[in-house]
C-alpha cells in the first residue's frame, strides 16, 4: 500500500509486496472411469476390487470422497459393512495438477457386491482453495453372477422332421443383466469327418456358433437343406449382458430328417365277388426312414360299372409303427351295398410326409350279397 498525508507527502511503494492471496471461485471437476455407468459385472471382474476415475482443478485436487450406495436395498456401505444412512469414503490419490488420479479399493473391507443388485457410486471433491463439489459424478452398475439359461422348442427332442425352416427357443436371466447373446450350433451326426458343422453357409470340421435372432424369445432362420435320412443335435448356449456364459450348452436336442420313400398299396382282393360285408381288406405299406404313422384306404364306387363316385374315406388304420420294413395293415370294410369298388391307399410317415395318391387304382372288386 502507499499512503499520503495532509501535507501532500506521499509514502515510497515498498520494494516487496506486503501480503499475497489467491481466488479461486471454481470448485474442482471430475469423473469414474470404474463402474462405467448403465454397465453390468459379474464375480471376477475389476469391480471386485477397485473403484477408479478422475478429478481436475487449476489449483490441485486435495480430497475425494467416495458413496457406495445400494439401490436395490436402500443402504451405504460404510467401510465395514452395510447401513442406514451415507458416508464419506476416503479415496487414494495419484497424479499432479491440473488432473489427478483416485482409487477406492479398502482391501480389508472392500464392498461385497451381491447379485440381481443396482448400486449407485457418488464422489464429491475438494480443491486446495477448499471449493467443495458435492455431486461431481454418478455411475450407476448392476451386479449379476448367475448363468443365463436357454431351451430349444424347435426343433422338439427326438423328433422327425420332413422341413425345417426355423430353429428357434426361448433364453432367461434371473441375475438381473438380462440376456444379451444366443449363438447355436448344428451338428450332422450322420456324416462323416470333415464336414459335421454348419458355419452358416457350409459345412465344416469344427463346431461353429451361430448368433440367433433375439434373446428372451430367439430364432434362427438361416438354415441349410437338410439331407434325407441324416441326424442333426442342435446346441444352444446363451451369455448375459455381465458376461456370464454357459461352460456346456444349456440344451440340446436331437431330430432326424425324412422326405420321402414310403409307399402303400392295396393287396388284390380275391375272388372278384366278394358275398360278405365288412370286407377284409389288407394295406402293404412301408417308409425308410421315420416308419409308418398310419395308411388310409380309399374307394370309389358304382352300381352299374359305369361312371364311379368317389374318392372316399374308406378308413384310417392309425397304428404307429416305427419299423421301416413293410407292414400290413388291415381293414374292415363295409360296403355301399351291391356294386362295384376300386381301391386305393395313402401311407402318411412319422414326419408328416404323406404319399401321393396314385395314377390308377390298386385293386377292384365287386360285391353281390
Amino acid at each position: 500500500s502507499v499512503a499520503t498525508d495532509n501535507a501532500s507527502n506521499v509514502e515510497s511503494a515498498p520494494v516487496n509486496n506486503d501480503t499475497i492471496c489467491g481466488y479461486d471461485p471454481d470448485p474442482p471437476t471430475g469423473n469414474i472411469t470404474l463402474p462405467v455407468n448403465g454397465s453390468f459385472y459379474k464375480s471376477g471382474d475389476p469391480i471386485d476390487i477397485n473403484i477408479t476415475g478422475t478429478a481436475t482443478d487449476p489449483r490441485g485436487v486435495t480430497n475425494v470422497y467416495v458413496y457406495i450406495y445400494n439401490d436395490t436395498d436402500d443402504t451405504y456401505f460404510n467401510g465395514t459393512g452395510w447401513q442406514a444412512s451415507s458416508v464419506n469414503l476416503s479415496a487414494n490419490l495419484s497424479g499432479g495438477t491440473p488432473t489427478t488420479n483416485w482409487w477406492y479399493e479398502n482391501t480389508s473391507a472392500f464392498p461385497t457386491w451381491a447379485t440381481n443388485k443396482t448400486y449407485i457410486i457418488n464422489i464429491s471433491t475438494r480443491d486446495a482453495a477448499g471449493n467443495w463439489n458435492e455431486t461431481t459424478a454418478t455411475a450407476t452398475f448392476g451386479y449379476d453372477t448367475s448363468d443365463p439359461t436357454a431351451s430349444i422348442d424347435i426343433p422338439s427332442n427326438g423328433t422327425w422332421y420332413n422341413a425345417l425352416t426355423n430353429i428357434s427357443g426361448t433364453a432367461q436371466d434371473t441375475g438381473g443383466s438380462g440376456v444379451a447373446t444366443v449363438n447355436i450350433t448344428i451338428y450332422n451326426a450322420t456324416a462323416g469327418s470333415g464336414g459335421n458343422y454348419w458355419n452358416g453357409s457350409a459345412w465344416v470340421a469344427s463346431a461353429v456358433n451361430l448368433t440367433a435372432t433375439g434373446t428372451n424369445s430367439w430364432w434362427y432362420t438361416n438354415v441349410l437343406s437338410w439331407t434325407n435320412g441324416s441326424t442333426y443335435i442342435v446346441n444352444v448356449t446363451v451369455e448375459d449382458n455381465a458376461g456370464n456364459q454357459n461352460t456346456t450348452p444349456a440344451d440340446s436336442n436331437i431330430f432326424y430328417i425324412d422326405t420321402d420313400d414310403l409307399s402303400s398299396q392295396v393287396n388284390a382282393i380275391s375272388p372278384y365277388w366278394q358275398t360278405n360285408s365288412p370286407l377284409a381288406i389288407s394295406v402293404n405299406a412301408s417308409d425308410v426312414g421315420s416308419g409308418l404313422h398310419n395308411v388310409t384306404l380309399y374307394y370309389y364306387y358304382s352300381s352299374t360299372n359305369g361312371t364311379f363316385s368317389g374318392p372316399f374315406n374308406g378308413g384310417v388304420n392309425s397304428t404307429p409303427w416305427l419299423n421301416t420294413s413293410a407292414i400290413n395293415f388291415s381293414f374292415d370294410f363295409t360296403t355301399n351295398g351291391s356294386g362295384y369298388y376300386r381301391f386305393y391307399s395313402v401311407a402318411t410317415d412319422n414326419a408328416s410326409n404323406v404319399e401321393s395318391a396314385p395314377v390308377n387304382n390298386d385293386t377292384i372288386c365287386g360285391y353281390d350279397p
